[in-house]
């Protein structure tokens, strides 16, 4: 489903879909992993990698908090025509612009400080770029 939107956080290729199969517990896994690092190895790209379920909660997660936002901003149209309601909106919307801006900056710190993972620093600094990206649409 993401397999052609999704790129790696080095190499800049898309993920490509990979299956593991748990004979013991009969389950199958689904990883989106670097299309680069499958076909050529570890000497060209890292293995990134995400579970399918985890990608697909993230942007279920953000879809949501986008439509129940717009469900707001659709409300107060609606209901409350003051300018004054609508400049709130765009403080809030500015605000969590910066509150993004501040995260972004403390998970980059995190990593370069190695107290997080290069594989988590990359998917979270994508969620709030991706985040951010919508705010910047809004406002």
């Amino acid at each position: 489903m993401f397999a052609s939107i999704i790129k790696c956080g080095d190499c800049g290729r898309t993920m490509a879909i990979k299956r593991d199969y748990n004979k013991t517990m009969d389950v199958e896994y689904l990883y989106y992993i670097c299309r680069t690092y499958r076909v050529y190895g570890k000497d060209k790209c890292k293995s990134h990698s995400i579970r399918v379920e985890e990608l697909e909660s993230i942007v279920l997660k953000q879809i949501n908090d986008y439509i129940h936002k717009m469900k707001l901003v659709i409300y107060d149209y609606h209901n409350n025509s003051d300018v004054n309601l609508l400049n709130n909106k765009i403080n809030q919307l500015k605000m969590e612009q910066d509150k993004i801006f501040s995260l972004k900056q403390n998970i980059y710190e995190d990593w370069k400080l190695n107290d997080l993972a290069r594989e988590d620093y990359l998917r979270f600094r994508d969620a709030y770029i991706e985040k951010e990206s919508e705010l910047v649409k809004k406002n």
